[in-house]
């Protein structure tokens, strides 16, 4: 048997077929012999209720535009049959969201920790951090932290991390302390939870933004590194040139003492056999 499907639902798609040559179509059992189809069904609409109000849609699946936030796809044998659709918050992506970024700041936190600090090693000594002297890493990490526990200004009507739940430890890390109470927020004040995350969010950004881009402190530092090391090449290439001549000067005056003492030997070879050797006794 052979069945012909319209790719669109919805009985404003009708399919129609004709013979242009010959009676293919009508050979096949698909039309008769005024050129309509045979057993066809007709396309109709997808017919619902939701809270009593009448919805039609052209097709049965993705309907995303009923409930807002749902996507429903109807069963091939739902005629007749009804649900009850019970629709709860999902807080997991939002708290999985803020785990990141906390994740990522405490990340941030430990690596300039490690630069910034003298380590003790397990002989007792200490490992001076890469950039223990550097003023500037050390101030950023301690205004990442201060920004990290200060009151935020927002639209929302939360201004500090504490009341939502998340606190900072004498390390400086961050995490959720309370999670009920972080989840309860979401699902009751999402919005003013958002802003206060996203004004913290663009206060660090911009604090990190003075170090990192290409106009950052660290471009700058790194520029200015470049030329210190440049500098020392040339330098270290101008001396090994002079290191250089000096070495072709003392192996030229070391060949000329060396032609000195030959022709000295030769010398004195030719007296000694001039003149053989005379000893003087008193």
């Amino acid at each position: 048997m052979l069945v012909l499907t319209n790719e669109r639902s919805g009985q404003n798609y009708l399919l129609q077929a004709s013979d242009s040559n010959g009676g293919i179509l009508q050979s096949l059992g698909l039309v008769d012999g005024t050129g309509n189809f045979l057993n066809q069904q007709m396309p109709t609409d997808a017919s619902m209720k939701v809270n009593g109000l009448l919805v039609t849609r052209s097709g049965n699946r993705g309907l995303s535009d009923i409930i807002h936030g749902l996507t429903i796809d109807l069963a091939p044998d739902a005629e007749g049959k009804s649900a009850t659709l019970e629709v709860t918050s999902d807080v997991s992506a939002a708290r999985k969201a803020i785990e990141d970024m906390l994740g990522k700041y405490n990340k941030l936190m430990d690596y300039l920790s490690a630069k910034v600090t003298n380590l003790k090693q397990t002989d007792g000594t200490y490992k001076r951090g890469a950039l223990a002297g550097d003023y500037s890493i050390v101030t950023l990490r301690m205004e990442l932290a201060r920004q990290f526990g200060a009151a935020v200004t927002n639209s929302g009507a939360f201004g500090m991390l504490g009341e939502v739940g998340i606190s900072l430890d004498d390390s400086f890390k961050a995490s959720i302390s309370d999670a009920a109470k972080l989840e309860s927020l979401l699902l009751s004040k999402r919005s003013d939870v958002t802003a206060l995350f996203d004004q913290l969010s663009t206060n660090l950004t911009t604090t990190i933004g003075r170090f990192t881009g290409a106009s950052g402190y660290m471009a700058s530092v790194s520029s200015a590194l470049d030329r210190q090391l440049e500098s020392a090449k040339q330098q270290i290439d101008a001396m090994n040139s002079r290191l250089a001549t000096r070495e072709e000067q003392l192996y030229q005056q070391y060949g000329e003492i060396q032609a000195q003492l030959l022709t000295m030997t030769y010398m004195q070879q030719q007296f000694l056999a001039m003149y053989g050797n005379y000893n003087v006794y008193k």
